[in-house]
């Protein structure tokens, strides 16, 4: 059982939707979200549902595009995606916010920040990676075309040791 999934049978917390290719919808069930939807056959936006927060890990769209589906003072926070949106992004975030008062941000990750702390939770076993699979530095290619393709569950590791 996911973390997600624990944290959320001891709350009232609503994970929402998590939306990835139909593959990988097993395992966003499994980390506890309460609805899973398949981007290449439903378009979340357009499904007319509200969300405090959306957590995008690869933008695609126009910014313009999610303040519609965020609750009020809802939150838009993006990690990576297509560069000209991410430049969008930057340059239109603070007209949204005066408009909608809905916030659209990208989320910069500073090396290492907060690594001690990671490294405590996984010593406890309070986290568990998904991985893929472990590919030999031979196989890489093989790791990095699943990776490109969006075909990966998890984390794709290539060891260079025999």
């Amino acid at each position: 059982m996911g973390k997600l999934k624990k944290e959320k049978e001891s709350s009232s917390t609503e994970l929402g939707a998590g939306v990835d290719k139909a593959v990988k919808l097993s395992t966003l069930t499994s980390l506890g979200f309460d609805e899973v939807l398949d981007y290449e056959k439903v378009d979340f936006v357009d499904r007319g549902i509200k969300y405090d927060l959306i957590l995008d890990t690869k933008t695609t769209f126009s910014s313009f595009r999610y303040p519609k589906v965020l609750k009020k003072e809802g939150r838009y926070v993006t990690v990576g995606g297509y560069l000209p949106k991410l430049i969008q992004i930057v340059f239109t975030k603070a007209l949204i916010k005066k408009l909608t008062h809905k916030e659209i941000k990208i989320l910069s990750l500073i090396p290492n920040e907060g690594l001690d702390h990671i490294c405590q939770l996984f010593d406890k076993r309070a986290v568990t990676p998904v991985l893929d699979n472990i590919y030999t530095l031979e196989e890489a290619k093989l790791g990095l075309s699943r990776f490109g393709q969006a075909q990966h569950i998890g984390k794709i590791i290539v060891s260079i040791t025999e």
